[in-house]
């Protein structure tokens, strides 16, 4: 998915993006490389299941590890 934004404003270390719609998106500035006011910034969004599956695999050993010490 692609979300083409303008960085509206700048509030200290965060940016305030807004779409065609005016939907308003905070992220961090450091994300933006050379953020400033006007800039054009398109976000990409992307699904990763194998490292979310990493994720669940992670939690579920250190769950065991947790319950096995009971």
């Amino acid at each position: 998915m692609e979300i083409r934004t303008f960085l509206d404003r700048l509030e200290g270390d965060r940016a305030v993006l807004l779409d065609e719609d005016e939907r308003e998106a905070v992220v961090p500035a450091a994300w933006i490389p050379g953020a400033h006011e006007g800039q054009a910034v398109t976000i990409r969004l992307e699904d990763d299941p194998e490292r979310e599956q990493a994720a669940l695999d992670e939690a579920a050993l250190l769950l065991r590890e947790l319950q096995s010490r009971k």
